[in-house]
């Protein structure tokens, strides 16, 4: 059962402290400048002493070019048919490896940058109890249902009282607190993510953006989003039920004024976008003494 209960320690920032909240990532080789380009951006904002875990999918200890913290991910843990780095499920274990170690963490994809690196809102709103400490930082602009396939609600059915469609949530940037909230989200999740049916029930559903974003209330189940759909679900889920519990002081995930609307980051899906914005990783690698 979620809930908001206080934990025994405060949600915290990014920064140099021992108690800050520590950045993590993970890549293949082929992401290896983004990856560089990346954790430039981080101890630009936030120093060389920020705390960066880098999470190895495949050929990066063999190209290791940051000081930063390594760790080889062993795909075997996973079902042999969701070990494809596409379906993610591997996030999903990083995700609760980090739950069990850190009181605050930050899981940022490749493709994400920090420009002012400014999340004092965030964690006030975390430690306040007005935001889940699970902390998406933006909506996808389509539906849940419409980017899930029907297989999946049998395993985790959308509980919601809004007859339409919920916004489906990002999941390239994601703040979590240590907690009973993310304890119980991360359970499921696991279980999920252990379980293909569940997960990724057809292979290469890929979602068309000339379908996700037509208009038309009807349109359920034509792509998968694997991590998306889930996360989002469950969170939809254990938001929806605290507030039948009578907190009318959460402010969901899906509601117009949610603080990770406004978060200061700033993704980039296009490669070739990336390598032109500011991203020499030679540059990187120079400028911040790596």
């Amino acid at each position: 059962m979620p809930s908001l209960v206080s934990p025994s320690q405060s949600a915290t920032e990014p920064g140099d402290k021992e108690d800050s909240a520590v950045f993590v990532t993970a890549s293949d080789a082929k992401q290896i400048d983004a990856v560089i380009s990346l954790i430039g951006s981080i101890k630009h904002r936030f120093g060389t002493k920020q705390r960066i875990i880098v999470y190895d999918l495949g050929g990066i200890l063999l190209n290791a070019k940051m000081v930063v913290e390594y760790r080889r991910f062993n795909l075997n843990q996973l079902p042999p048919n969701l070990r494809n780095i596409k379906t993610f499920a591997w996030k999903i274990f990083i995700l609760a490896q980090s739950h069990l170690e850190f009181n605050t963490f930050i899981y940022v994809d490749t493709s994400v940058r920090i420009y002012n690196g400014d999340f004092e809102r965030h964690i006030y709103g975390i430690n306040k109890r007005i935001l889940s400490p699970f902390l998406f930082n933006m909506g996808t602009n389509h539906g849940i249902k419409r980017a899930t396939l029907p297989e999946t609600f049998q395993y985790l059915p959308l509980y919601t009282s809004d007859e339409f469609d919920i916004e489906m949530q990002e999941t390239h940037f994601i703040i979590v607190q240590k907690s009973e909230f993310s304890k119980e989200i991360l359970k499921w999740a696991i279980l999920c993510a252990l379980t293909k049916e569940c997960f990724e029930p057809k292979n290469n559903t890929k979602c068309e953006k000339n379908q996700l974003y037509i208009k038309d209330d009807n349109l359920f189940g034509i792509c998968h989003k694997n991590d998306k759909s889930v996360l989002t679900i469950l969170i939809n889920n254990a938001e929806e039920e605290i507030i039948s519990k009578g907190n009318s002081n959460l402010i969901l995930h899906s509601s117009y004024n949610h603080h990770s609307r406004r978060l200061s980051i700033f993704p980039f899906t296009n490669y070739q976008i990336l390598k032109d914005h500011r991203d020499n990783p030679e540059e990187v690698l120079k400028r911040h003494k790596c």
